[in-house]
C-alpha cells in the first residue's frame, strides 16, 4: 500500500525507509487509492551490517531447505512457508530476496502467487527448535527480509519459553500497534530494502529460557508476500544506539497556515529554497543506558549539536533541532546525521546517515539522487490498452515564477519506445481535492517522443504561452500544484516510462497515476518529472496557432467517425491531414478557400487499427494540430 500521509522527508535508518506521520501542511485529503503493481525496481542489492555481538546462540541459512525449522500452515490456507531459490512468482512479483546466503535458497511466504484462488485466509508458520538460552538474559533474534504491503498482510514474529506449549510473546514485524491499540503499518507497496536487516529485541520473552522458542507468522489475503534468510538469535550487545529516523522538512509559507511544512524534493531552486528543520528518532538497543547522547547534523560549511542526557536500555526518543538551516547556494549539498554517546559503539555504521539535497539555478524535481531506483509508465497496470495512462508529482511553490518547460527522465533500454505522444498539463491542488476535478491552468503541445529523446534519456516538453489559439500565464502563484503528463502509447507499441525515485519517503499524494476510465490513485514516489522555470523562446508552432483561435474534435476518443470544428483567424485555403503514430498520413481532405469565422470539418477513422492519430489544420502554409483516439 502507498505510504502513509506525511508531508515530510523521513529517512529510516538500518537499511528500512519507514514513513512516519510527523508533519502535516494543510493541502492533502487522508484517503489514498492505491493499485497493485509488480515491483520495479531496478537498483543493485545493499549489503547489510550486521550487527556485532557477545555470542552466536543459534543460525540458520536455510542451506537447500527449512532446515533446522518445522512448518506449520492452516489446513485452509493456500500458502506455505515453502523454500526458494527464484523469490516470488506472482502476477505482482516482488524481486528475489538478496540475503547474504541468497545463493543456497531462502523461505518465502507467496501470498501474491496464490491471489486466483479467491482470497482466501492465509496462515502460515515457520518454528525454530527448542533453542537454550539459560545463560543469555540478554538475546536478539536478527534475519534478513525483503517485504511489500498491500492490504493488513500482517509479519509476526512469537516467542515462547516453554518449549512451544505456550506462546506469549508477540511482535510485529513491518506495522506496529499505536498508543490507542491500532495496528499500524510501517512499511508499504515500494516495500523494503532488499535486503532489508531486521533485528528484534526478545530478552523479555526467552532471555535466560532453557527451551526458547520463536516462529515467523505470516497471515494475509492475496498481497505480495515475505521472504526471509540468515537468522541469528545472538546475545544483545552492552552499546548500541541506533539511528533508527531522520527529517529533513523545509517550513512551507504557501498555505497560509503555521508549522507547516513541505515534502522532500531532491532538487529546489534557490528562489524556492526555505529553512529546513532537522529530525532524529534514536533507539537504544544496548542492554547498558548510554551517558551524554549528542544528535549532530553537519554539511561541513555549518553544524549543529544538541544533548540530551543518559539514554535509558530499550528506549526511544524523537528530536527536532531548535536550529533550522538550508543554504540557498546553487549545487549540491550533503546533510550528514549521527548520534553519539561516551560509550564505544558496538555497530557505529548504524549511528549515521546523509540525506543530499541539491540546490539549483531553475529546476524544481521531486526526483533526487535515485539510490533506490524505479520506474513507472504505460503498460504498468494494464496489457495496453491504456492510452490517456497520467502521471503527476506536486510541487509546493513559495515564491512566484514562471514554468517555461517540463523535463521527462526516461526509462531506455527498450522501456520507452520513440513514437509515443504526451502532453504536459498543470492545475491546482485546491480544486482537485475539494472536489476531485482537476482543472488545468496550463497545457504543452502534444509532444512525440523521438529517437534523440530515447537516445538521451531526456525529453525536454515546452510550456508555450499561447495554447489551441488562447494566450496562457506561465506564472504559477504560490501554492501547491500537479505538474501531470498525459501518455499515448498507441496502444501498446510505444510505451512512455519515466524514472520513479524511491529513495526517501513522501506523501501519498505528493506523486500519483491515473488509469483511463477509473481514477488517480497514490502509486509513486518522486518520478523524474522536473518542473523548469526560467525564460524560453516560442518555436514557429505557438505563433502559427494563431491561424486558428481554438478546434476541438468530438467525440475524442472516437469509434471512427469525427467531427472537428475549428475558427479560422484568416481566410486562406484549408486542409485536415490525419496521419497515424508512425507519421503516416492516413486520410488527406482540401477544403478549399475558407472565410474568416467557424467551420467544420468531418473524417472518418472506423475502417484503421484502434490508436492514435494526430489531425493538422494547414491555412495558407500554417499548422494547428491535435490529437484523436480511436477506440474499438
Amino acid at each position: 500500500m502507498k505510504k502513509i500521509l506525511l508531508s515530510v522527508c523521513v529517512v529510516a535508518m538500518g537499511l528500512t525507509v519507514t514513513a512516519q506521520q510527523l508533519k502535516t501542511n494543510g493541502y492533502l485529503p487522508s484517503n489514498a487509492p492505491i493499485l497493485k503493481e509488480a515491483s520495479n525496481e531496478i537498483v543493485k542489492p545493499i549489503t547489510p551490517s550486521l550487527r556485532s555481538a557477545a555470542t552466536t546462540i543459534f543460525s540458520e541459512d536455510f542451506d537447500g531447505g527449512a532446515g533446522q525449522f518445522t512448518i506449520f500452515t492452516d489446513p485452509g490456507s493456500p500458502v506455505s512457508w515453502e523454500h526458494t531459490t527464484v523469490g516470488m512468482v506472482g502476477a505482482y512479483p516482488s524481486p528475489a530476496l538478496q540475503s547474504t546466503t541468497a545463493g543456497n535458497g531462502w523461505m518465502k511466504a507467496d501470498s501474491d502467487a496464490f491471489g486466483s484462488q479467491g482470497g482466501a485466509q492465509e496462515y502460515t508458520e515457520l518454528i525454530s527448535p527448542i533453542i537454550d538460552c539459560s545463560m543469555y538474559p540478554n538475546v536478539v533474534l536478527q534475519f534478513e527480509q525483503q517485504f511489500r504491503r498491500w492490504q493488513a498482510d500482517t509479519c509476526i514474529v512469537m516467542t515462547s519459553n516453554d518449549g512451544g506449549a505456550t506462546w506469549t510473546g508477540k511482535h510485529y514485524i513491518n506495522s506496529t500497534i499505536d498508543a490507542n491499540g491500532n495496528w499500524v503499518a510501517t512499511i508499504d507497496q515500494s516495500g523494503t530494502d532488499n535486503p532489508d536487516l531486521k533485528q528484534v529485541n526478545l530478552s523479555n520473552d526467552i532471555g535466560g529460557s532453557d527451551s526458547a522458542m520463536f516462529k515467523f507468522v505470516w497471515q494475509g489475503i492475496w498481497d505480495y508476500g515475505w521472504q526471509i534468510d540468515d537468522v541469528t538469535l545472538m546475545e544483545q550487545p552492552n552499546n548500541d544506539l541506533n539511528l533508527q529516523a531522520v527529517a529533513l522538512n523545509m517550513s512551507s509559507n504557501a498555505g497560509g497556515g503555521t508549522n507547516q511544512w513541505r515534502d522532500f524534493y531532491g532538487h529546489v531552486p534557490s528562489n524556492q529554497v526555505t529553512d529546513a528543520e532537522f529530525g532524529f528518532q534514536v533507539n537504544n538497543f544496548g542492554v547498558a543506558g548510554q551517558p551524554n547522547v549528542t544528535t549532530t547534523v553537519t554539511t561541513g560549511a555549518w553544524t549543529d549539536s544538541e544533548s540530551h542526557g543518559l539514554i535509558s536500555p530499550d528506549s526511544t526518543f524523537v528530536v527536532y533541532h531548535a536550529n533550522q538551516y538550508m543554504p540557498t547556494t546553487a549545487g549540491q549539498h550533503d546533510f550528514l546525521f549521527e548520534v553519539n554517546s561516551d560509550s564505544t559503539d558496538a555497530t557505529p555504521i548504524n549511528n549515521e546517515t546523509t540525506v543530499t539535497v541539491f540546490v539549483t539555478d531553475t529546476l524544481f524535481n521531486a526526483f533526487g539522487t535515485g539510490d533506490k531506483l524505479g520506474s513507472m509508465g504505460t503498460g504498468y497496470f494494464t496489457n495496453g490498452g491504456d492510452d490517456g495512462f497520467k502521471m503527476a508529482n506536486m510541487y509546493e511553490i513559495e515564491v512566484a515564477d514562471e514554468l517555461t518547460s517540463v523535463t521527462l527522465g526516461l526509462r531506455t533500454n527498450g522501456a520507452t519506445v520513440a513514437g509515443g505522444m504526451v502532453q504536459v498539463t498543470v492545475f491546482d491542488t485546491t480544486g482537485f481535492f475539494s472536489a476531485g476535478i482537476e482543472t488545468p491552468i496550463l497545457y504543452s503541445d502534444f509532444y512525440f517522443i523521438s529517437g534523440a529523446d530515447t537516445t538521451s534519456g531526456f525529453a525536454n516538453i515546452p510550456i508555450p504561452t499561447s495554447y489551441l489559439g488562447t494566450p496562457q500565464d506561465r506564472n504559477l502563484s504560490p501554492g501547491a500544484y500537479f505538474i501531470a503528463i498525459e501518455c499515448y502509447n498507441n496502444a501498446g507499441a510505444n510505451d512512455i516510462v519515466v524514472f520513479d525515485d524511491k529513495t526517501f519517503p513522501r506523501g501519498a499524494w505528493s506523486s500519483m497515476v491515473y488509469i483511463t476510465g477509473e481514477q488517480w490513485y497514490t502509486n509513486g514516489d518522486a518520478f523524474w518529472i522536473s518542473a523548469n522555470f526560467g525564460t524560453w523562446t516560442p518555436s514557429s508552432t505557438n505563433v502559427e496557432e494563431l491561424v486558428v483561435s481554438g478546434h476541438n474534435a468530438y467525440p475524442n476518443p472516437t469509434t471512427g467517425l469525427v467531427e472537428l470544428t475549428y475558427n479560422l483567424m484568416e481566410k486562406g485555403n484549408t486542409n485536415i491531414i490525419v496521419r497515424d503514430i508512425t507519421g503516416k498520413i492516413v486520410i488527406e481532405k482540401n477544403e478549399g478557400s475558407l472565410s474568416l469565422g467557424a467551420h467544420k470539418s468531418f473524417f472518418d477513422l472506423s475502417k484503421l487499427t484502434e490508436g492514435i492519430y494526430t489531425y493538422e489544420i494547414v491555412v495558407n502554409n500554417n499548422s494547428t494540430f491535435g490529437k484523436v483516439v480511436l477506440t474499438k
